[in-house]
């Protein structure tokens, strides 16, 4: 009977144990995972503000240009 107990409780640490490795990997692989989409995100954004300030520049150097271009047609 009382080996049987041991034998239970063991058990049931060891089980504790393997629940806790596995929720600790899934916590792991669940932060890997956010942290990844945090990443995605990040990139997305600068993308964006890449791409806007390319396009302002675009624009800033157009006007240059017109803005050369009106002078060299007044002198």
């Amino acid at each position: 009977m009382y080996s049987w107990l041991k034998r239970l409780r063991n058990l049931h640490r060891w089980h504790h144990l393997r629940v806790l490795h596995f929720r600790k990997r899934r916590s792991i692989f669940n932060f890997s995972k956010h942290l990844l989409s945090q990443m995605h995100n990040w990139l997305k954004r600068l993308r964006n503000l890449h791409r806007w300030h390319y396009l302002r520049v675009l624009h800033f150097r157009k006007r240059c240009s017109i803005f050369n271009f009106t002078k060299y047609l007044l002198t």
